[in-house]
C-alpha cells in the first residue's frame, strides 16, 4: 500500500493527536507563574482600565514589572480593604480562587523570568507514545482510541463484517459505494491481505482525487461565485482539475503549498504550475460600473492574506487588519507584510474613468494547453500550410491574369448605368426614374415588395449586375425606420427566358446576413446593411454566362420576416469585363500585395475556391484556439525589485 503523504493521512494524524493519553499522577503541585496564571487573570479584570499610557490612575498592567511592584496594592485593591470599593470598579468582583492564586505567586517572589509561554496553537505537535498494550491494538493509532474508550469506560465494538468495511472504505475513500459484483469479489478473495488491496484500487482510482478535492476545494473559495452585482461567469475549473490530479498524483504537501502560493516564481514554470495560482483567484470580484479599481484591488488583497492565514496557518489574520491587538501575536504590520507580497501581483486597468465612470482591475489568464491540444492545433496548422499551398498552385497558373487584373484595377473602365424604360412595385409604392439612371421610391411602404425594372434592349456580353443603393433626395438607402432593407432575391430575365448567377459581392454586409442568399433562391436570410443604413452601397452578381442580346428585365424582391424592409433609391449597372468585381476592390488592394491577392480571387470561381477554403481552415484554427479554455492564475509584477505597502489604519 503507498504512502498517503496527506489528505486522509493528515487527518487522522490530527485526530491521533487529539486523543488524550490518559489520567496523568500529579507527584507535585504546580506553583504559579506570571505568564500562565496571573497575566490572564489581569487580562480578564484589570486591563480593560489599566492599559497604555491613558491608564486609569496611570498603572499600566500590561507590564509583569509593574503588576510585581504593586501586587500587594492590587491584592488589597480587589478585597476592598482600607475602606477602598472592590475593584475592578462596576464590575463582578475577581473570583476568591483567583486572588489565592495571586497572593501564592506573590509569596514565592512574584518571578516574572523565564521564556515567554506560547499560547497552545502556536506550539508545534509532538508525536505521543502510548504504553498501552492489548490483543485488540492492531495499529498505533488503536492504542489511543482504547485509552480513551477506559478512560470513559466503554469497551471496543465488535469487529465489523466484510461487508460493512468495504462500504465504508468505498465511501471514505471515493464518496462512492461499492456495487454488487465488486462486494461479491471482496468477499470471495481468500487472501489475508484483501482489505489492503482494495484500499491499494481505491487509491489508484480517479475517483479518489475527486473525493478528497472537495475539502481544499472549499478552502479555496471554489464554489462561490464571481460575486456583486454582476456576477459574471469565470472559467475556474482548469484549478479544479490540477487540485484532482494532485491527490491522485500524491503530490507531496510541501509541492502542493508552494505551486499554489508562488507557482508563477518557480524557475520555467509549466502551465500546470502557473494553474495551481488560481487558489487565490478565486476571491470575490467587483465589476460595477464605477467601482474604485485601487479599493477593488485592495479588497480582494485582503481576502487572499485572511485566507492564507486561515487555510495555512490556521489562524485569523484578519484581526489585525485595521489595528494592533494587545495579545494578537500577529500585529498590524505583519499583516500588511503579507498583504505586500499579494499586492505585487501583475494586472491592468481597463476604461477610462473620467469618460465612462467605469475603470476595471484585470488579472491574468492562460490558455490551458495539454498535449492534446497540441495535436489538434498541430493538426489544424498542418490543413492551413496544404490550404496555403492549393492557393499558391493555384496563383500560379492564374499569373498572367493575376497581371491584368492589377493593370485593369489601376485602370478602371466606367459601367454603362441604362436609365431604365419603366419601373413599377408590385404592392403600391411609386418608383420614379431620373435622368442618372436612379429609381427612387415613395409613397406607400409595404411590409414587403417586388420592385420590377425594364432596361430594354440591351446588347449581348453583359456578365455581370451591378446593383447601386444610395441616399438621395432626404432618402436613406433602406426604407425601414431603422433605414435599413433585406434584399432577398434578384432575377434577370432577357427576353422572358431567366439567367442565373452563380458569385456575389457586396461593398458590406450585416452580420448575419449574405449576399448569396439574394442570388441562389434561397431568400434567407437575404442582403442587408444595418447600421450602415445612410451609407451608399454596391452589390455585383456575377452570371453563370453572359446574356445574350435581347430586352433585358431585373425584379429585386424584399420579402424577409421584417416588415417594411424595402430598398430605398438604386441604380442597376450591366457589367461587361473579365474582372467584374474592380468596382468593390478595397483601396488598400493597390498598394498591398496580400489584399490584392484577396480580392482578385473573389472574381474568379476556382481560386474564389482555394481562397475560401484557405479562409475556412483559418477560421477552424481561429475557433479551435478560441474554444481551448482560459485558467485563471497570479503573476508576479514584473520589474518590481521592492515590495511595499501601505498601512491603511482605522480607529
Amino acid at each position: 500500500m503507498r504512502v498517503v503523504v496527506w489528505g486522509i493521512g493528515c487527518v487522522i494524524l490530527s485526530a491521533g493527536l487529539c486523543l488524550p493519553v490518559g489520567a496523568q499522577t500529579v507527584t507535585k503541585k504546580a506553583l504559579p507563574t506570571y505568564t500562565g496564571d496571573v497575566a490572564p487573570i489581569m487580562k480578564a479584570n484589570c486591563l480593560s482600565c489599566h492599559t497604555g499610557k491613558t491608564s486609569s490612575a496611570g498603572l499600566d498592567l500590561t507590564k509583569p514589572e509593574i503588576v510585581k511592584k504593586r501586587v500587594n496594592v492590587i491584592l488589597q485593591r480587589m478585597r476592598g480593604e482600607g475602606g477602598m470599593p472592590v475593584m475592578p470598579l462596576g464590575f463582578k468582583a475577581v473570583p476568591k480562587e483567583q486572588i489565592a492564586k495571586i497572593e501564592e505567586w506573590a509569596k514565592n517572589g512574584a518571578p516574572i523570568g523565564g521564556p515567554k509561554k506560547l499560547h497552545w496553537a502556536y506550539i508545534a505537535p509532538s508525536r505521543p507514545i502510548s504504553k498501552l498494550t492489548s490483543k485488540w491494538i492492531a495499529n498505533p493509532i488503536d492504542a489511543f482510541v482504547l485509552e480513551r474508550l477506559n478512560s470513559v469506560k466503554l469497551t471496543p465494538s465488535k469487529p465489523a463484517t466484510k461487508e460493512t468495511l468495504l462500504r465504508r472504505v468505498y465511501l471514505d475513500l471515493i464518496g462512492i459505494p461499492p456495487t454488487v459484483e465488486q462486494l461479491d469479489s471482496f468477499l470471495k478473495d481468500p487472501r489475508p491481505d484483501a482489505y489492503e488491496g482494495v484500499v491499494d484500487q481505491l487509491l489508484r482510482s480517479p475517483h479518489y482525487g475527486e473525493r478528497q478535492a472537495r475539502f481544499w476545494l472549499d478552502y479555496a473559495r471554489y464554489a462561490d461565485s464571481n460575486g456583486y452585482e454582476k456576477d459574471l461567469t469565470r472559467q475556474a475549473f482548469p484549478f479544479r482539475d490540477w487540485v484532482i490530479n494532485a491527490y491522485n498524483q500524491n503530490m507531496p504537501f510541501d509541492q502542493f503549498t508552494v505551486e499554489q502560493l508562488a507557482g508563477d516564481l518557480l524557475p520555467n514554470p509549466s502551465i500546470q504550475q502557473r494553474i495551481a495560482t488560481g487558489f487565490h483567484r478565486n476571491s470575490m470580484f467587483n465589476e460595477e460600473g464605477g467601482v474604485d479599481p485601487a479599493e477593488s484591488q485592495f479588497n480582494t488583497v485582503i481576502d487572499r492574506v485572511s485566507t492564507t492565514g486561515t487555510v495555512w496557518l490556521g489562524t485569523t489574520l484578519g484581526c489585525a487588519r485595521c489595528h494592533d491587538h494587545k495579545y494578537d501575536p500577529f500585529s498590524q504590520r505583519d499583516f500588511f507584510k503579507s498583504y505586500a507580497v499579494f499586492a505585487n501581483t501583475d494586472y491592468r486597468v481597463e476604461g477610462d474613468y473620467k469618460k465612462t465612470f467605469s475603470e476595471l482591475w484585470r488579472e491574468p489568464n492562460v490558455k490551458v494547453v495539454t498535449p492534446e491540444v497540441e495535436t489538434q492545433k498541430a493538426k489544424l496548422n498542418a490543413e492551413l500550410t496544404a490550404a496555403e499551398a492549393r492557393l499558391k498552385a493555384a496563383i500560379e497558373a492564374n499569373k498572367s491574369e493575376f497581371e491584368r487584373w492589377k493593370t485593369e484595377l489601376a485602370n478602371p473602365k466606367s459601367v454603362p448605368t441604362p436609365v431604365p424604360m419603366s419601373a413599377r412595385s408590385t404592392q403600391g409604392a411609386t418608383l420614379t426614374i431620373r435622368p442618372d439612371g436612379f429609381v427612387v421610391p415613395s409613397g406607400s411602404n409595404p411590409n414587403s415588395d417586388n420592385y420590377v425594372v425594364e432596361l430594354g434592349d440591351q446588347p449581348g456580353g453583359t456578365n455581370a449586375l451591378r446593383i447601386e443603393v444610395a441616399p438621395t433626395e432626404g432618402k436613406a438607402s433602406g426604407r425601414s425606420s431603422s433605414d435599413n432593407f433585406v434584399l432577398t432575391a434578384v432575377e434577370l430575365e432577357v427576353d422572358g427566358i431567366k439567367q442565373s448567377f452563380n458569385l456575389a459581392r457586396a461593398d458590406y454586409v450585416q452580420e448575419s446576413h449574405s449576399v448569396e442568399s439574394a442570388i441562389n433562391g434561397t431568400g434567407k436570410p437575404g442582403w442587408a446593411v444595418y447600421p450602415r443604413g445612410k451609407m451608399p452601397h454596391t452589390l455585383i452578381a456575377i452570371l453563370t454566362k453572359p446574356l445574350p442580346q435581347g430586352k433585358v428585365l431585373v425584379r429585386l424582391k424584399m420579402e424577409s420576416q421584417y416588415y417594411q424592409h424595402n430598398v430605398g433609391p438604386f441604380r442597376l449597372g450591366l457589367i461587361k469585363s473579365d474582372f467584374p468585381f474592380l468596382d468593390l476592390v478595397a483601396k488598400e488592394a493597390r498598394t498591398k500585395p496580400d489584399i490584392a491577392l484577396r480580392e482578385f480571387a473573389a472574381g474568379s470561381a476556382e481560386m474564389q475556391d482555394q481562397y475560401q477554403k484557405l479562409q475556412l481552415a483559418k477560421q477552424a484554427l481561429s475557433n479551435y484556439e478560441n474554444s481551448i479554455p482560459s485558467a485563471m492564475v497570479l503573476s508576479e509584477k514584473p520589474g518590481v525589485k521592492e515590495l511595499k505597502a501601505p498601512i491603511h489604519h482605522r480607529g
